[in-house]
């Protein structure tokens, strides 16, 4: 495992990537920082507050680490001029605009499922969402129907949105990016469900995204939705249905 390590570190050193960090207020994430600035592993960009972040951070050396405050961050004036210009028509303020730029809630949010009783975290995706919508499959909780229903609904009534992102099944995130790409719209998304031990080793996240074989857990986990093989991703994810036969679920207790 040591050696496993060495390889790995000195690969990342190779191919040096930048990560971006927003939960700066988490020690754990300082701690990360000064962890992966030492070993000389990534570039880190921290976002917050910098007298904030600093003082957490006083008995580490960050010193590496560029630190982006939102509140007086040139893009985030940028974007918020965009949203504007995209929602003007829906009532939306320059001043609005740049209030949620800073709340982080220039998004809209749509969470599906089957039922009310899997509807999780609603209360958490409300702070953070311009609206929020709920789509079950029987009706039990928001509107009757699926993600891609109030998608359609969404960009049938003229709303603009420079991307989609779409996390959860492969079968959802199929429908999604067959449904926004015949309105060109761009879209993301995240393939961590088909990832196993997540070090590159195993290979069981191999997909092929624009004719090319990817990895999820050492390419991604995004990718864009219109060029992956979503028909070969489902059909590799079926490879552990037996194993998977044994789980038992922390949520109910059932074996499934």
């Amino acid at each position: 495992m040591k050696l496993y390590t060495m390889n790995y570190k000195k690969r990342a050193k190779e191919n040096k990537k930048t990560i971006v960090l927003p939960e700066t207020m988490d020690r754990r994430v300082l701690e990360a920082t000064d962890k992966i600035l030492k070993e000389d592993i990534a570039d880190i960009i921290l976002i917050g507050n910098k007298k904030d972040i600093e003082e957490k951070a006083k008995d580490l050396n960050i010193s590496g680490a560029k630190i982006i405050e939102p509140i007086d961050n040139e893009l985030t004036a940028q974007l918020a001029e965009k949203l504007y210009e995209i929602r003007k028509e829906k009532g939306m303020t320059i001043e609005k605009a740049k209030q949620l730029m800073l709340e982080n809630k220039a998004a809209d949010v749509i969470v599906g499922a089957r039922n009310e009783s899997l509807v999780i975290y609603e209360n958490d995706f409300k702070k953070f969402s311009n609206e929020f919508f709920v789509m079950t499959d029987d009706g039990s909780a928001g509107e009757k129907g699926f993600v891609t229903d109030k998608i359609k609904n969404l960009l049938d009534e003229g709303r603009k949105y420079d991307c989609i992102f779409a996390v959860g099944p492969l079968p959802m995130m199929k429908a999604v990016c067959a449904l926004t790409k015949n309105y060109g719209v761009k879209t993301i998304v995240s393939m961590n469900t088909i990832m196993v031990d997540g070090t590159g080793m195993c290979g069981s996240c191999r997909l092929t995204v624009d004719g090319k074989v990817k990895y999820a857990c050492v390419d991604g986990p995004e990718f864009d939705g219109h060029l992956v093989d979503f028909d070969e991703a489902i059909n590799r994810s079926k490879f552990y249905k037996e194993q998977e036969k044994e789980h038992v679920c922390r949520l109910t207790g059932e074996i499934r």
